[in-house]
């Protein structure tokens, strides 16, 4: 598997010292499809962990073009519409740890439970705390008062 590792980092223009994170990836990239929609982003040619983590999560998304934003919203979607076919393929063949820890840095998500329910209540309670003119409900307040969005792009 090292080979095949070594060949989609070469393939790509992923330089050595990112190897552990093609590693964690190994059985997203069995899929040729999968493999040529992250290609088709060109998130190089300076790579970093998180431009191949939201690569990554785009694709699983089938996104048209990477963007951690519009996973969230995918994911969100999916999740009001009963589903959880992509959650699973992050689970299955991203990297869910990698998926909460951005979302916790994109939108302030502070809660121990990884719950994409709470990140929809924490950004609608988020959204109303600066759209209304009068104090939240006291029960809002957990949600809404830990949103800190990092000037720091995803990608």
């Amino acid at each position: 598997m090292m080979k095949k590792t070594s060949n989609n980092m070469l393939i790509l223009g992923v330089e050595g010292a990112l190897r552990h994170v093609m590693e964690e990836y190994k059985l997203f990239f069995r899929s040729s499809e999968r493999f040529k929609r992250f290609e088709s982003y060109i998130l190089g040619p300076s790579y970093t962990e998180a431009k191949i983590d939201v690569g990554i999560l785009s694709a699983l998304c089938k996104l048209p073009a990477p963007n951690f934003d519009q996973v969230v919203r995918t994911l969100l979607i999916e999740m009001v519409n009963g589903g959880s076919t992509t959650y699973d393929d992050i689970s299955k063949f991203g990297n869910l740890d990698a998926l909460w820890r951005m979302i916790q840095k994109s939108y302030g998500y502070g809660f121990a439970e990884q719950s994409l329910e709470k990140l929809a209540i924490l950004l609608l309670c988020t959204h109303l705390s600066h759209s209304i003119n009068s104090p939240m409900p006291k029960e809002w307040q957990t949600y809404a008062h830990c949103f800190r969005r990092s000037d720091e792009p995803t990608i």
